[in-house]
């Protein structure tokens, strides 16, 4: 009876120990994705350009990623990265303005740097999930 029991509860336990390891790479592979775009978005504070900002991100992830830059067909184990510079007022930062357009509190804009990150998860149990990180910084 016990070699039934056994027999019946094994799959399911082995099931749930794969999902929780698949589940557990995905996560450490979107905190290194976040990390690789912090590092470039230091790089961005000081307003050196977009192909600088992008070099910086390729720099420090050659060693964990293949980086291409977006938009690109990614393979999987490839991540691709897009950074755009843009204007804003501090009141919607999200929303580009055109450079010396005045903003409703009298100030001019602010330059902004966005950059949006890809990468094709390679799972285990778990689904094809894209990975998805978008960071935003205000020039200094």
């Amino acid at each position: 009876m016990a070699a039934v029991e056994f027999a019946l509860i094994v799959p399911f336990f082995a099931f749930a120990f794969l999902a929780m390891v698949d589940t557990g790479l995905m996560i450490s592979e979107k905190i290194a994705v976040d990390q690789l775009l912090r590092s470039g978005m230091q790089i961005a504070m000081t307003d050196p350009g977009t192909n600088q900002v992008y070099d910086a991100i390729v720099a420090t992830g050659t060693s964990d990623y293949e980086i291409v830059a977006a938009p690109a067909n990614a393979d999987e184990r490839q991540l691709s990265v897009d950074v755009t510079r843009f204007y804003a007022c501090k009141e919607a930062p999200s929303v580009a303005v055109p450079a010396g357009t005045t903003c409703d509190d009298a100030h001019p804009t602010s330059a902004y740097y966005r950059v949006l990150a890809t990468k094709p998860y390679d799972e285990i149990i778990l689904p094809d999930l894209v990975l998805t990180a978008v960071l935003q910084v205000q020039v200094r």
